[in-house]
């Protein structure tokens, strides 16, 4: 899949985390699907995202160090208040 265009959905179950000065600018995804490749983490400085969130990302598939992740992301809220899995 490396770059390839895809589309994924999911609920956003975090905003945030420790790992770094850019807290605020991380959220996590979980999608429907029960595979072990069920959630992405994405940064993206200056989000307006919530839990509860269902978004679609649109990326570019890359391997970098070893980590597969998304670039040239665009995402939409697709639904609000959704149940987190």
């Amino acid at each position: 899949m490396v770059d390839q265009y895809v589309e994924v959905s999911g609920i956003v179950t975090a905003v945030g985390t420790q790992k770094d000065a850019y807290t605020a600018a991380y959220y996590y995804i979980q999608m429907a699907t029960g595979s072990e490749y069920a959630g992405l983490e994405v940064f993206k400085p200056s989000h307006t995202y919530s839990r509860g969130n269902m978004i679609t990302i649109k990326g570019v598939v890359r391997e970098t160090n070893g980590l597969t992740e998304l670039v040239e992301c665009f995402s939409t809220v697709t639904a609000s208040s959704v149940s987190l899995p």
